[in-house]
């Protein structure tokens, strides 16, 4: 295996084969959107059959919420704080709103806000928007006899950008497929990976 297919050998199986576990004939899409970019792939048993990228991931959307947080309630906060706000609101918490703290713009002494969920939802949605648009250039991409089964299994969200809230549902609303979140999102990859060296016919597939 020359470099290049190795390369491609990682991101395939292990980066997004590797979370799926079923290892599965038919085609299915993964998206995944570390800190500097954001990634769909559509794959099926043998090979990566679409993929698009777009460099819009975790930095954006934290950047995204910071300057919302200034110019419209006139509060800087440093980027941890912003990070914080931004997974606060995961798809699973019951809660509808969040304290965060910063300084006034204004007097420049500390001030503490209440942010409604659905609020960060909206900053952040210019961004998600962008995201959305990758997913939809990767199921152009889709060969037509793989398009029914990616839309009938849907698209499985693996890494921290799938803890955010309305993500799945902004792709659920935008292509009426269903959005699926790994059950553990932040590790499922590398479990993923070490289930692969039990599995020789996935890695067989992969790397011919």
């Amino acid at each position: 295996m020359d470099l290049e297919s190795a390369r491609a050998f990682v991101t395939a199986v292990i980066e997004q084969v590797a979370p799926h576990r079923r290892y599965g004939r038919r085609p299915t899409a993964v998206f995944s959107a570390p800190a500097g970019v954001s990634e769909v792939t559509a794959i099926c048993f043998g090979g990566v059959i679409s993929h698009r990228s777009c460099q819009l991931a975790g930095e954006e959307l934290t950047e995204a919420l910071h300057h919302y947080l200034r110019e419209e309630h006139q509060i800087m906060v440093g980027e941890l704080t912003a990070e914080r706000a931004k997974m606060g609101a995961p798809d699973t918490a019951d809660e509808q709103s969040l304290v965060v703290e910063g300084l006034d713009a204004v007097t420049g002494r500390a001030r503490l806000i209440s942010l409604d969920v659905e609020e960060i939802v909206e900053a952040l949605r210019p961004t998600t928007t962008g995201i959305v648009q990758t997913l939809t250039a990767c199921l152009e991409d889709l060969p037509p006899q793989a398009i029914s089964d990616v839309m009938s299994e849907g698209v499985l969200m693996i890494g921290g950008g799938a803890m955010l809230r309305g993500l799945s549902q902004l792709f659920e609303e935008s292509f009426g497929l269903p959005v699926k979140t790994a059950e553990r999102p932040l590790t499922c990859v590398a479990e993923g990976a070490t289930a692969c060296l039990d599995h020789p016919e996935v890695v067989a597939a992969y790397s011919g």
